[in-house]
C-alpha cells in the first residue's frame, strides 16, 4: 500500500485547504501546577517503525446513526462507512506510525482522532475526512470525548487530562500515569477517566474537581488449580486492566476489564501429588467441557463492571475464554457484543466477536458466563466494535486493517501483521494470552504470589527486551526459547513453539516502545538528578543505554535479583519485585528499596525530588 510520508502529510495539512490550527511542539503550561520549563519525552522519532500491540476502541458511531468511523493504529488510516449502503464514503491516510485510535465527534461536524504515538489530536471533516485542524496535546494521547460545551477532553497515558477547543489548550489536570479512556457523561456534567493497568475509574465534576476514585471491585470464585483432579479453592480475583470504558445506557459508565487471581500459584510439580501436571495457570478449557466453572478457572479472566454516578460499582461473573477483551457495544437492552482480540482459531476460543446476555452477566450465582451466539468466529485480532440504534454492527480487525459491516468486509488496507503480534495475543489454552499479563506489551502492574518463590511483580517487556537477558527476576531463563517454554507452554498450556515462532515472538517484543512521559521537574532539577544518579553509584548497575548490567545482585530486598532496565520506569509503577514502591519517591525508602541499593540515606527531600525528576525522563 502506498502511504503518505509524515512530511508530505504535514505539508498538505497546511496547503491543501481547510482551517488548520497547528499546536506548538511542546504543550503550553496552562492551568497546571508544574513548572513552565518542565522537560518532556515527546517522541522526536515517532515516525520510526516500532511494534504496535492490539489496542481496541477504534470505532465511533456518528451522530447521524448511519455512519461509523474506524481507525487503524497499524496502517494509519481512518475510514467512514455507511451502514445503509455498505459503502466506504471516505478514507484519510494519517502519517504511518502516528497510531490513530480513539475518536470523538465535536459539535461543529468534526471528527477528532487521538494519535497515540505522535501526540497529536487531528480534526477531520465528517463529510469527506479532510483535515481541518491539528493540535499537539501531550506525549501519549489515549482517550478522547466531546464535552457539552463543544470542547474536547483527552486522557493521556503520560498522566494529563487535557481540555481544549479549536484554538488552544484550556486546562491541564494531573491525574497520575496510565490514563486510558475519558467519557463525558451524557446525562450530567460528570467526567469519567479510567486508569488502564491499575483498573481505576476517576469521577470529576465539570470544573475538573476529582469527586471520587473507584477501584474496580474484586470478586470471589471457586478456582480449579493445577489440574482437574484437584478440588476447587475459594479465590479472590482483583479488578485490574481496564481495557475499555464506555457510557452505560442507564447511568455512569461500563468498564470491560480483567480480574487477576490473588491465590498462591504453583510453577513446579506438587511433590506430594506428582500426577498433577502443568499447565499451572489453570486447567485446560477442554477438561470436562460440561462443567462451565472450569472454563473460567484460569488466573486471569474477563469481567464487566458498571460504575454508577452514585453508589457502589456492580461487577459481573467471569466471562469465559475472553482473552484480551478490547471493546464492547450495547446493541440492545438485552445484549452486549464484545470484541476479543485473543481468539485461538480452531479451538474452543475461536470466537472473537461474541454476544453476552445482560441478565446472565449480572447474575452472580452463575460462576462463569458462557457467551451466546458468536460472530466472526476464528477471525484473529478483531479488536473494535460499534453499533447503531438498530443494532447493526461494525467491527475492525487487523493487521491488515479490515472493516466489516456484519460479516461483510467493506474495506481492507495495509499489510499482514508481524507473526509475533498474533502469537503474543493468542489465547494459549486457558483463556490467557501473553497480553493478559502484559497488556499492550508492557505489564499489568500486579504482584503475583508464586509457591516457593514469593511475591513477584509482573515485569515490563517494553524498551528493548532482548538487551535485558537473562529473564525473570532471578535471571534463571537464559534466552527467549527458555522464556517461551517456561511461560507459554508449561505455565499457560500453549502448544510448543517452533524455532521460527520463538524468533518471531522475540523480534516483535523487542520492538515494543516505552510510553513517553511529561517531565514534572525543571531542567535544573533533571540535571541535578542525573549527576546524583552517577554520584550515588546508580549508573554502575543501570549502565548507560540499556540501563541494566544484566547481572543479579543482593541490594537488601530479601534475595538476589536481576537488575531491571530503567527504560520507561516512571510508567510502570509499582516498582521492585514486591511492588512496594508505589511511587518513584517510595523507592528511596530503604524499607522498600533495600539497604544496599545505593547510599540514599543522606539525601535531602529536594535531592530525592531531583532524582525522581531525572528518572521520569528515562
Amino acid at each position: 500500500m502506498q502511504t503518505m510520508s509524515r512530511t508530505a502529510w504535514l505539508a498538505c495539512l497546511v496547503g491543501c485547504g481547510g482551517t488548520t490550527a497547528i499546536g506548538e511542539s511542546v504543550p503550553p503550561a496552562v492551568d497546571t501546577e508544574g513548572p513552565s520549563d518542565a522537560p518532556t519525552t515527546e517522541q522526536q522519532d515517532w515516525d520510526v517503525p516500532v511494534s504496535t500491540p492490539v489496542v481496541g476502541g477504534a470505532t465511533l458511531t456518528l451522530h447521524d446513526g448511519i455512519r461509523v468511523a474506524a481507525s487503524d493504529v497499524h496502517s494509519g488510516q481512518v475510514v467512514l462507512v455507511n451502514l445503509d449502503t455498505f459503502e466506504v464514503e471516505a478514507v484519510q491516510q494519517l502519517p504511518e506510525n502516528s497510531e490513530p485510535n480513539r475518536m470523538a465527534q465535536g459539535d461543529a461536524g468534526t471528527l477528532w482522532v487521538a494519535q497515540r504515538r505522535s501526540g497529536h489530536v487531528t480534526g477531520l471533516s465528517t463529510s469527506d475526512l479532510s483535515v481541518v485542524a491539528q493540535h499537539w496535546v501531550c506525549p501519549a494521547p489515549r482517550g478522547i470525548d466531546s464535552g457539552h460545551d463543544g470542547t474536547l477532553w483527552v486522557a493521556c497515558g503520560s498522566g494529563e487530562l487535557i481540555q481544549f477547543d479549536d484554538v488552544q489548550i484550556l486546562r491541564r489536570l494531573e491525574l497520575g500515569p496510565d490514563l486510558r479512556d475519558v467519557v463525558v457523561d451524557p446525562w450530567s456534567d460528570r467526567i469519567w477517566v479510567s486508569r488502564f493497568r491499575a483498573g481505576q475509574v476517576i469521577q470529576l465534576d465539570g470544573a475538573g474537581n476529582v469527586l471520587r476514585t473507584e477501584q474496580l471491585p474484586s470478586a470471589r470464585f471457586e478456582q480449579f488449580l493445577n489440574g482437574a483432579s484437584r478440588p476447587p479453592v475459594d479465590v479472590r480475583f482483583d479488578g485490574r486492566v481496564a481495557w475499555r470504558m464506555v457510557p452505560h445506557p442507564e447511568d455512569g459508565v461500563a468498564v470491560l476489564h480483567q480480574r487477576l487471581s490473588s491465590t498462591t500459584i504453583r510453577t513446579t510439580p506438587d511433590q506430594a501429588n506428582l500426577e498433577v501436571p502443568p499447565p499451572y495457570y489453570g486447567p485446560p478449557e477442554a477438561s470436562e467441557p460440561g462443567t462451565p466453572g472450569r472454563r473460567c478457572a484460569g488466573i486471569v479472566h474477563t469481567a464487566l463492571t458498571h460504575v454508577p454516578t452514585e453508589g457502589d460499582p456492580i461487577t459481573s461473573s467471569a466471562i469465559w475464554a475472553a482473552a484480551v477483551p478490547t471493546d464492547l457495544t450495547f446493541v440492545s437492552d438485552d445484549t452486549i457484543v464484545m470484541a476479543v482480540a485473543g481468539a485461538k482459531p480452531g479451538s474452543m476460543s475461536a470466537a472473537s466477536l461474541v454476544d453476552i446476555d445482560v441478565d446472565t452477566l449480572w447474575d452472580r450465582s452463575t460462576t462463569c458466563v458462557i457467551p451466546g451466539s458468536t460472530r466472526a468466529a476464528g477471525s484473529a485480532l478483531i479488536h473494535s466494535v460499534a453499533s447503531n440504534v438498530d443494532g447493526r454492527l461494525v467491527s475492525v480487525s487487523g493487521p491488515p486493517f479490515k472493516v466489516r459491516i456484519g460479516n461483510t468486509v467493506v474495506h481492507e488496507a495495509g499489510e499482514a501483521g508481524h507473526a509475533g503480534l498474533e502469537l503474543f495475543h493468542r489465547n494459549a489454552n486457558l483463556g490467557v494470552s501473553c497480553a493478559s499479563c502484559h497488556p499492550e506489551g508492557a505489564d499489568d502492574g500486579y504482584v503475583w504470589t508464586f509457591e516457593n518463590v514469593g511475591p513477584r511483580r509482573t515485569q515490563s517487556l517494553v524498551g528493548g527486551l532482548l538487551d535485558t537477558a537473562p529473564f525473570h527476576w532471578q535471571g534463571d531463563l537464559h534466552d527467549m526459547a527458555d522464556l517461551m517454554d517456561e511461560t507459554f507452554v508449561i505455565r499457560m498450556g500453549g502448544d510448543p513453539m517452533s524455532h521460527a515462532d520463538v524468533e518471531d515472538m522475540a523480534d516483535w517484543m523487542d520492538g515494543l516502545p516505552t510510553v513517553p512521559t511529561s517531565g514534572r521537574g525543571t531542567t535544573t532539577q533533571v540535571s541535578e538528578g542525573e549527576q546524583l544518579f552517577v554520584d550515588l553509584g546508580c549508573a554502575a548497575c543501570h549502565v548507560d543505554g540499556i540501563l541494566t548490567d544484566n547481572q543479579s545482585h543482593d541490594v537488601g530486598t530479601g534475595g538476589v535479583f536481576q537488575t531491571p532496565s530503567l527504560r520507561g520506569v516512571a510508567q510502570r509503577l509499582p516498582l521492585m519485585h514486591t511492588g512496594c514502591a508505589t511511587s518513584l519517591t517510595r523507592r528511596f525508602d530503604p524499607e522498600c528499596g533495600g539497604t544496599n541499593h545505593g547510599d540514599v540515606s543522606d539525601l535531602t527531600p529536594p535531592q530525592v525530588d531531583a532524582l525522581v525528576s531525572y528518572l521520569e525522563t528515562l
